[in-house]
């Protein structure tokens, strides 16, 4: 249903906070809001003919309003015979001015000819007119900040079952018809916006790693260096060792259950996760173990496992070997140092720094802003409406149950967990809502504004990463209609540098100081990272 447009996009587009992983958003889209309100304070007297009946239909129509849920409502709107009367003389009018009728010049029609012939198709498009101009006007007239589209009330005339059911605004546009006598009733339901109070945006406590390399961090970065430039050999009489790559037979068993029988499967000689279990002790276990020697090691089930059953319990892992690969790594030397794009060792040292030091630095900003969003969820009391946290639930399950599909689990299991899955979206849901309903109050509050150079500059970031022109990339979003979400996310991220910058920043040690993140090239693009298992 066509409706006054908001300051932020109808809160339906899933804007999921998973990490806070936010996808692109428009900021044009946001420009037309405020054009559309300008225009409308500025040119009132250059009203719509559809602004005008709205106008005449606010003075005209009864509203009644009942709360029936957490920010829900069911709004009847009455509108009076003589409205209606009205529009249908309107539009017989003009029907009876062009109408070209058998036997009469144009014009020259009998009105009750015109009405007789015409009434259906008139009373079937003002039907749908007056629905949605009445739904407009009494949400104005009530002042109602609506989410989304209302779902009306109406029965439908070809179903055996005359009591009436609870449509959306297309379905009951084509079973709503106008009363041939007295005024015309309906009633909808609809969701509005959550009122609140934000908490203080100023000196808000939030924790600062410390950014601190030091000479193991470095050692580290290089030893995963000249492991992508590593190169595996078999190793057919030698017995396995710590980080060796197997190649064998492996079954995976929990009591008579098998979960896993595969050939030629590979696994590095380390503790970790294969196939969803996790092996503590397979380094341990398989320790000089020769091809064609058989070893069980201990596996232990998560608790995210997808056969929810199994959790927590232990898999026994049995393994064949066929065959061992040894990485053998390369010597730094003056080949090594170029290949990377150094010099000498001195240089390579400073460039890995550089590079974990912006890492890290980077790491630490989505650390506070993380904290952001946890203080803003926390001491934010809003109430959400459930229909609308379901949706968006929905969608969250549906994207979840979709990526367990695409990691080729058994569809009979991905059914068996649908029902954690959507327990855990639910939450999820939530505290989405609660951020979006938070970041557009502080962004009206704070008067946030995403210039066209913001947004130009995150579509230039995405077509550099995917490798493609600028003008592509914007016309993909715009038809996927992704834009709107670019905005929201530019807007979001300057919101919260912003609470950054005013609060109080305690400095602590990092989380987790030691970081896979690889260094980036200086000068080559082919990192030669072409082994499994490094």
């Amino acid at each position: 249903m066509a409706k006054k447009k908001s300051a932020t996009p109808e809160l339906d587009n899933t804007h999921e906070h998973e990490g806070h992983e936010h996808h692109d958003h428009d900021h044009e889209h946001n420009h037309d809001h405020a054009h559309d309100h300008d225009h409308a304070h500025d040119h009132t007297h250059e009203q719509s003919e559809e602004e005008k009946q709205i106008a005449r239909l606010k003075e005209a129509i009864r509203v009644e309003l009942a709360d029936i849920g957490t920010l829900r409502k069911k709004m009847t709107v009455t509108v009076p015979r003589e409205v209606i009367s009205e529009r249908l003389n309107d539009q017989f009018s003009e029907l009876k001015r062009d109408a070209q009728i058998p036997g009469f010049r144009k014009g020259r029609a009998p009105m009750a000819l015109v009405e007789k012939r015409f009434g259906h198709d008139v009373n079937l498009q003002l039907s749908s007119q007056m629905l949605t101009s009445s739904y407009l006007a009494a949400v104005e007239k009530e002042n109602l900040k609506t989410l989304g589209d209302p779902l009306i009330w109406t029965r439908n005339p070809k179903a055996t079952d005359e009591a009436e059911q609870l449509v959306s605004v297309e379905q009951a546009l084509e079973f709503i018809r106008l009363p041939s006598s007295g005024d015309w009733s309906y009633s909808c339901e609809l969701e509005v916006r959550p009122e609140f109070e934000l908490p203080p945006l100023e000196n808000v406590e939030i924790r600062d790693p410390l950014i601190e390399i030091s000479a193991e961090d470095i050692e580290k970065q290089i030893e995963r260096l000249r492991a992508m430039r590593g190169r595996y050999e078999p190793q057919p009489d030698g017995a396995l060792q710590a980080d060796d790559l197997l190649v064998g037979r492996i079954r995976i068993t929990v009591g008579e259950q098998v979960l896993l029988e595969e050939e030629n499967g590979q696994l590095a000689v380390r503790p970790q996760r294969y196939a969803g279990i996790m092996m503590e002790k397979l380094g341990n276990d398989l320790a000089g173990a020769k091809v064609g020697e058989t070893r069980t090691t201990v596996g232990q089930v998560p608790n995210d496992y997808t056969n929810e059953s199994l959790r927590g319990q232990s898999a026994s892992v049995e393994i064949t070997l066929q065959d061992i690969k040894r990485l053998l790594l390369p010597e730094i030397n003056e080949e090594f140092l170029q290949s990377l794009g150094c010099t000498n060792r001195q240089e390579l040292e400073e460039w890995i720094k550089s590079n974990l030091e912006s890492y890290r630095l980077d790491d630490a900003q989505n650390q506070k802003r993380e904290q952001v969003y946890k203080y803003l969820t926390t001491h934010c009391q809003i109430d959400l409406p459930e229909r609308l946290s379901q949706r968006q639930a929905d969608r969250i399950a549906a994207r979840r149950i979709l990526d367990l599909a695409r990691r080729g689990v058994p569809e009979s299991e991905v059914m068996k967990q649908a029902d954690a899955i959507k327990v855990g979206a639910q939450a999820d849901a939530i505290n989405d809502l609660k951020l979006q309903f938070v970041f557009e109050k502080i962004g009206e509050q704070w008067e946030i504004e995403v210039g066209e150079e913001e947004i130009n500059s995150q579509i230039a970031a995405i077509a550099q990463r995917q490798n493609r022109r600028f003008d592509r990339v914007r016309d993909e979003l715009i038809r996927s209609q992704s834009l709107e979400a670019l905005y929201i996310h530019v807007r979001d991220e300057k919101i919260v540098d912003r609470i950054i910058t005013s609060a109080n920043l305690v400095k602590t040690e990092p989380d987790d100081k030691d970081t896979e993140q690889k260094p980036s090239k200086k000068k080559k693009k082919d990192t030669g990272d072409e082994h499994t298992g490094a």
